[in-house]
C-alpha cells in the first residue's frame, strides 16, 4: 500500500461480524468500507469495491432494505458514486479515516471469492491502497 489504506467489514443486522462461510440465502449483510490517508491527505481518490457474487446490493432508494438494529458507519460523503450491478465506485478526496457503509442480500448459492478492494489517486498512481488477501464466501440455501 502506498498512501492510502483500506479495510472492509461483513456485519449482520444486529451489528455483529458476519462469518463469510456461513451466509444463508436471503440473509441482508452490512459492508463498511474504511478508507484513510497514511500521511497528508489525497485528492482526487477512485475507489472500486466489487461485490462478491452471489451477493447483490440492495438499492439505497428503495424503502423495504429489511430492518437493521444499529446504525452503519457512515461517516465518508463521496463526492460521486456510481452504483452498478457487481460494484461501486466512489469518487472523493480522502483524509483522516472515513467509513461508508451499504447493504447487501445473499442471493445466490455457492461459493465464492471476495475480490479485493482498490483505491487509487487519479492524478498520482503511485499513492493507492488495496485491501488484503482474497476470502472465501459461500451461500447455503435457507432451508
Amino acid at each position: 500500500e502506498a498512501g492510502l489504506e483500506i479495510e472492509k467489514k461483513y456485519l449482520d443486522v444486529e451489528g455483529d461480524e458476519v462469518d463469510l462461510a456461513k451466509l444463508k440465502q436471503g440473509d441482508l449483510v452490512v459492508a463498511t468500507i474504511r478508507v484513510r490517508a497514511k500521511d497528508d491527505a489525497v485528492p482526487n481518490v477512485v475507489l472500486v469495491d466489487l461485490v462478491p457474487a452471489g451477493l447483490e446490493i440492495v438499492n439505497p432508494r428503495i424503502q423495504s432494505r429489511g430492518s437493521l438494529s444499529f446504525d452503519p458507519e457512515n461517516s465518508w460523503s463521496p463526492a460521486y458514486q456510481d452504483i452498478r450491478d457487481d460494484r461501486i465506485i466512489f469518487f472523493s478526496d480522502v483524509g483522516a479515516e472515513a467509513a461508508y457503509s451499504y447493504v447487501l442480500r445473499a442471493v445466490t448459492v455457492g461459493q465464492y471469492q471476495v475480490p479485493p478492494i482498490h483505491a487509487e489517486a487519479m492524478y498520482d498512481p503511485a499513492v493507492y491502497g488495496t485491501t488484503g488477501s482474497a476470502k472465501t464466501l459461500t451461500v447455503i440455501r435457507n432451508q
